[in-house]
């Protein structure tokens, strides 16, 4: 194996990651050695309506992680992320609407990839959908079956979870988990799951059912994945993504298929499917921290809450200035603090880009001598399972240090220079410097009236002094002259009109 801890010390720090497997972070190492690539599949969206914001944030850490592999640790990453465009819900739509199984999800595929070049996603290099793998998905059951590991019965084909040693333990232990009774009348509760779906009278639509081996019938969930998987990135795969409701039971179950189509000598696990597993937590709404889901009808689609190219970045930089396994609440408020720190960001790189050049042959400065630091911390910070609260304060601290230099005259133009690009390769992780397709930028308003501005100056004594009584006091009489106040990082704050 090729592990990124056996880098030239001048490389940054070996990456560790919380991979759900083992108990804390660890290495992460890749099956072969660059120059090939890194093999990642992420878990994509059921494409029968919008993906909600709950939703991106697993879609901008598979970003982040990719980032900086790519541009922290020169590797190349050959990402599959699936589309899920066929299961019980989609088909109840197809039934409610009278519309076949492409006629829905084509208009949400094509939305999911409009909102994906919205927050600046770099592509996977392949989108499949479930229903484009059929052949695969009946072939790869046949193999269960011939392992030992796939049975029929009434209503399909299933998974003989007991016939597989070690099921219910890599993600998540099952021994403590309780199977929920089962209603008189019917066989006892088992973990079994389905593979295959037979076709059902009433409930089935023509545009979603296939011929096969099988039964006239349709693919269970989790089976697309190790399909897709090996079809397109092999038997064996270095990293896998997921929100954390994922761990069971669709990665659990997956990790059954995928293992258990290698062979009964290989049943064991001992080379498992995929070397590291990487889950993100969940984003709650407001203050009540109610987890973001469609089942919940509190989902929030990008389109609806981030119109603007400004509120469209302020969600990505709110995500990926956020720890990716902890819970993220999204709040008004939250939105503001990120969209404040944008427009200082956008500033102060509009002053930086409008500076003359440096001459040549200048000594490096203190602020040449900062960037180079701050380089290594930032570098540091994502190495430390992707750190990017640490990794956002960096950057900050290089914002802050170029900010002084320009109000004290601007005489260290090397400097300058050097923070310009230190905040620029910052930028190809965090990904926040651009316009989404197709917007025009948006002009900065007005600065605030000197009443204003200094009721927000006596707002940040206060916090400091830690008078939050007084600190919400002011908040609210500058919102009542029409202004928002946010904090930003280093104690500062900016201000916009409502």
């Amino acid at each position: 194996m090729s592990s990124l801890a056996s880098l030239p010390a001048s490389s940054p720090p070996p990456l560790l990651l919380h991979n759900s497997l083992r108990p804390s972070p660890s290495p992460f190492t890749s099956l072969l050695p660059p120059p090939h690539p890194v093999s990642m599949y992420t878990c994509g969206p059921t494409i029968y309506a919008p993906a909600h914001l709950g939703n991106f944030r697993a879609f901008l850490t598979y970003d982040v992680l990719k980032r900086t592999l790519a541009k922290v640790y020169g590797r190349r990453v050959d990402h599959v992320c699936n589309l899920t465009d066929v299961d019980d819900k989609i088909i109840r739509r197809c039934r409610e609407t009278g519309r076949s199984l492409r006629e829905l999800t084509d208009p949400f595929e094509e939305q999911f990839r409009r909102d994906l070049d919205g927050l600046n996603v770099v592509p996977a290099k392949e989108y499949p959908r479930a229903t484009d793998y059929i052949p695969e998905i009946v072939e790869l059951i046949g193999e269960l079956e011939g392992n030992g590991l796939a049975y029929e019965r009434g209503d399909g084909w299933y998974y003989n979870t007991t016939a597989k040693e070690g099921y219910g333990t890599n993600l998540v232990d099952l021994s403590s988990r309780e199977l929920p009774p089962s209603p008189p009348g019917t066989p006892p509760p088992d973990r079994d799951f389905a593979l295959w779906k037979r076709e059902k009278e009433g409930v089935d639509v023509p545009s979603a059912l296939w011929d096969s081996p099988l039964g006239r019938g349709r693919p269970g969930w989790h089976v697309e994945c190790s399909a897709i998987c090996r079809s397109l990135l092999g038997d064996r795969i270095d990293l896998h993504m997921g929100g954390e409701d994922l761990k069971f039971p669709h990665h659990e179950n997956e990790i059954a298929q995928s293992e258990g189509v290698r062979g009964r000598e290989d049943r064991s696990g001992s080379e498992p499917f995929c070397g590291c597993w990487v889950h993100n937590g969940f984003v709650n709404i407001g203050g009540a921290g109610e987890k973001m889901s469609k089942s919940l009808g509190n989902d929030l689609t990008l389109s609806a809450e981030c119109p603007g190219p400004l509120d469209k970045r302020a969600f990505r930089y709110l995500v990926v200035s956020s720890h990716y396994r902890s819970p993220l609440s999204y709040t008004p408020l939250a939105m503001d603090a990120a969209r404040a720190a944008l427009r200082r960001l956008d500033k102060l790189l509009a002053a930086l880009d409008a500076l003359p050049p440096p001459p040549d042959g200048g000594a490096a400065g203190p602020l040449s001598e900062l960037c180079a630091a701050s380089r290594a911390s930032f570098e540091a910070a994502l190495a430390q399972d992707l750190a990017t609260p640490r990794a956002a304060a960096v950057m900050f601290g290089v914002v802050k240090a170029a900010e002084k230099e320009l109000r004290e005259g601007g005489g260290d133009l090397a400097g300058l220079r050097e923070a310009r690009r230190t905040l620029g390769y910052f930028d190809e992780v965090f990904g926040v410097f651009y316009l989404p397709p197709g917007e025009v930028e948006e002009q900065a308003g007005g600065e605030a009236p000197a009443h204003v501005a200094a009721l927000a100056e006596a707002r940040a004594e206060a916090k400091k002094g830690k008078d939050f009584g007084e600190a919400d006091r002011l908040r609210g009489e500058i919102e009542a002259a029409g202004w928002a106040v946010a904090d930003t990082p280093g104690g500062s704050f900016e201000l916009s009109e409502l």
